[in-house]
């Protein structure tokens, strides 16, 4: 009897709550505000531009690469369509035709050797299929494919493609994401080119270029400020085989080995976020450290002023400067005379052949400076000589008492020393174009976001989000 009653208790009680809750909704589960739905509707009405919430349209680009590092005791993270869909709304849209990048990883070579775990399909010989290791070489006038001791003629260009889409290809002991393009080059000798989405070779450049390192807007910043100098180049060089070499040159690339979570999160918070000036992409130069001051574009290099390449001071409120982090905010160099002499007119003469320059230096003299510091005019001279020289071209030319004579760390410098030993103390750390990249990790521990920090360094630019289009802009 008692246990009839209590099942009757339990219906009603089971009946009123299911009613309760269809009856009820809105109280229960309020509606979502009216306004974000009009806006997402609006965004889909675009019927004549193709707009994509990524750049990367391969299935690749898909993956969460941020989330797959996450673990149950992080703090949960905006999800993919939320974060794009937020994204639309700040930021306005710069349309760009292609979103893959070609990295040039070795040039000029007679033989390469790859190996690949998935198999490889290989453009002029679309029958056959390649796995393990792949030997390319020039025999004479030929290009020669040897894999499971199987040879093969083929005529270059040519693209390594591999039949997963979660394999990587390698070369020695680094491994690369997307395909590899080889190129013939002019000296019958050929090149080998990396062609894969921009975001993805965004996480083998930015450890490599700001280092391991826990200031997240730091990261965040010198993402945006990669990807807008990959985007920049694609959009200079796309008559050409390549876009961008994986040196100094451009931007240090080292494939996936050097990928790391901190820097993957950097990226994909960023994603597809550019620097714009006006209606163009911003030249997106950055350097190590500037020394409190960075320079004008048109001081360092031969190259035209731009408006938000201009020398800022890159101090805080109480006049220290956010790069004083660095080792290399002041350093000291040293040579005895007779090195001196070998140095420096070694490198004159390399970088002014034309003029009649060698034996003893016995001028060297700075004849004016920028206000960031820089040399404008230094004087060198000998018996019969006299060769002036300024801007980024003395880092070049005053190279380093070592052994691989290394360029001079800034053109920010003073003499302080003409005897028996040639001194001199300087501050900074490269050509210091745009973002100081330390004083953008001092700027991160002071607590500015991302957005402001390269807005510091490029004056007047505003920030996009880039997405793909087939129209001409």
């Amino acid at each position: 009897m008692i246990n009839r009653t209590l099942c009757s208790f339990f219906s009603v009680v089971a009946f009123c709550c299911i009613f309760f809750y269809c009856s009820y909704p809105k109280f229960i589960v309020p509606d979502p505000p009216q306004a974000s739905v009009k806006t997402v509707q609006k965004q889909e009405q675009k019927p004549d531009l193709e707009v994509s919430g990524k750049i990367a349209v391969d299935s690749v680009s898909e993956i969460n690469f941020a989330d797959a590092f996450l673990n149950d005791s992080d703090t949960a993270v905006v999800s993919e369509n939320e974060n794009e869909t937020l994204q639309s709304f700040i930021y306005p849209l710069f349309f760009i035709s292609n979103n893959r990048v070609r990295v040039a990883l070795l040039r000029n070579i007679t033989q390469i050797t790859f190996y690949s775990v998935s198999k490889l399909s290989i453009s002029n010989l679309k029958n056959y299929s390649f796995q393990g290791r792949i030997v390319f070489r020039i025999r004479g006038q030929q290009v020669w494919v040897t894999s499971e001791n199987k040879n093969h003629i083929i005529t270059l260009p040519c693209t390594l493609k591999s039949k997963s889409e979660y394999n990587y290809i390698d070369i020695g002991d680094k491994s690369y994401r997307g395909d590899i393009i080889l190129t013939m080059e002019k000296n019958g000798r050929f090149s080998v080119i990396n062609s894969l989405p921009v975001e993805e070779y965004l996480r083998g450049v930015v450890p490599l270029e700001i280092g391991r390192r826990p200031e997240s807007e730091a990261l965040k910043a010198q993402a945006v400020a990669a990807r807008t100098y990959t985007y920049k180049r694609i959009e200079e060089r796309k008559n050409h085989s390549f876009d961008l070499t994986c040196t100094v040159t451009d931007q240090v690339y080292g494939g996936v080995h050097v990928e790391y979570r901190e820097s993957d999160s950097a990226i994909k918070a960023t994603e597809n976020l550019v620097m714009v000036y006006e209606d163009s992409l911003v030249h997106a130069y950055y350097h190590s450290t500037c020394g409190g001051k960075t320079a004008n574009i048109e001081d360092v290099w031969d190259k035209p002023s731009y408006n938000y390449l201009r020398s800022v001071r890159d101090t805080d409120s109480t006049g220290n400067a956010y790069c004083r982090i660095s080792r290399y905010f002041t350093w000291k160099e040293k040579w005895p005379k007779r090195d001196f002499n070998t140095i420096v007119s070694r490198y004159l003469k390399n970088q002014f052949p034309q003029n009649n320059i060698g034996g003893k230096i016995t001028v060297f003299k700075i004849e004016s400076q920028f206000t960031d510091g820089r040399i404008n005019v230094c004087t060198f001279g000998g018996p019969g000589w006299t060769q002036k020289t300024g801007g980024d071209k003395i880092r070049f030319i005053l190279r380093r008492n070592t052994s691989d004579n290394a360029i001079l760390r800034s053109a920010n410098f003073k003499i302080t020393a003409l005897k028996d030993i040639i001194s001199v103390e300087g501050r900074g750390y490269g050509h210091g174009v745009g973002m100081c990249q330390m004083g953008a990790i001092g700027r991160a521990r002071a607590g500015q976001k991302f957005d402001q920090i390269l807005k510091s360094y490029y004056t007047g630019i505003s920030i996009h989000k880039a997405t793909i289009t087939k129209r001409k802009r």
